[in-house]
């Protein structure tokens, strides 16, 4: 009976019951043994429900800071972005692969480019399609001076969709940080 008890209990606890056992487990005239083990039986099950509590809370608190810090984190990407968006110049970063990874509108704008287009490309079909609104040779040539150092600035001449020049000052940087180097970023201003 007392051992059948025990094994019945721990097969409850195993399946998650954690209800306190029936003080019966262990008749009055069974071993002292039979009641120790009986004993230590139950305060290990204690044991077991107080963490499997502890690790419930710790995990509800690590849910609760995940959202908090998620919550951040898109407030933080929101506020760049407004801050981007609201530049007056035109920014593009290029990945590591080449591909454009984040355009403001004005990017957009200044070369005549839809934004849903230009999201989709490559540098170099990028640099193609501003090459086409360049004035001359010698704007090409600074247009390709771009990709060859980590910084650089250089000035173009870009016609409008009207015909008229814009004269433009880029910049250029790698973007990287901490020894991770994430792309290139290109800032174009309009100093017509």
């Amino acid at each position: 009976g007392t051992i059948h008890a025990l094994v019945g209990y721990t097969q409850r606890l195993a399946g998650g019951s954690f209800a306190q056992p029936d003080q019966k487990v262990v008749p009055r005239g069974a071993p002292a043994e039979l009641h120790q083990l009986a004993h230590h039986f139950f305060r290990m099950a204690a044991q077991i429900k107080e963490n499997q509590n502890a690790l419930l809370q710790l995990n509800s608190e690590l849910e609760h800071r995940v959202e908090e810090r998620t919550q951040r984190l898109q407030d933080e990407h929101a506020t760049l972005n407004a801050v981007l968006e609201s530049m007056s110049d035109a920014i593009v970063l290029i990945d590591v692969q080449h591909n454009v990874l984040y355009a403001n509108h004005q990017m957009a704008d200044s070369f005549a480019i839809p934004m849903g287009e230009l999201s989709h490309m490559q540098e170099a079909e990028l640099f193609e399609r501003i090459t086409a609104l360049m004035t001359g040779a010698q704007d090409e040539l600074q247009l390709s001076k771009l990709t060859a150092e980590p910084r650089v600035q250089s000035t173009v001449t870009v016609k409008t969709e009207q015909g008229k020049p814009r004269f433009m000052m880029v910049s250029a940087f790698q973007v990287a940080r901490e020894g991770r180097v994430f792309g290139r970023g290109y800032v174009w201003r309009d100093r017509t």
